[in-house]
């Protein structure tokens, strides 16, 4: 479905060839993003079902978001810095 989702976004690179879609993939950001927001969804999901297998749905699910927001936030603040680039 992502695959196909970023063709048909890309669609406009079809006069490169049949495969220019999918090439644009490679050399636009934002589809990049697209791509590899997408595999680590599936990979966090997976692997999120099988930790709750292992322990209490309301331990993993608070021990998961307080995890994300450690590894995340300090991210989010160093990247911020130039978000007045796109207001």
């Amino acid at each position: 479905m992502i695959v196909s989702g970023s063709y048909v976004l890309n669609v406009g690179e079809i006069s490169n060839g049949f495969l220019g879609p999918l090439r644009a993939i490679r050399k636009e950001r934002g589809a990049l993003l697209r791509v590899c927001a997408a595999l680590l969804y599936s990979l966090t999901s997976s692997f999120g079902k099988i930790a709750i297998d292992h322990s209490s749905p309301v331990f993993f699910g608070l021990a998961y978001f307080i995890a994300l927001n450690i590894i995340f936030a300090p991210i989010g603040f160093l990247m911020g810095r130039g978000i007045s680039e796109f207001f």
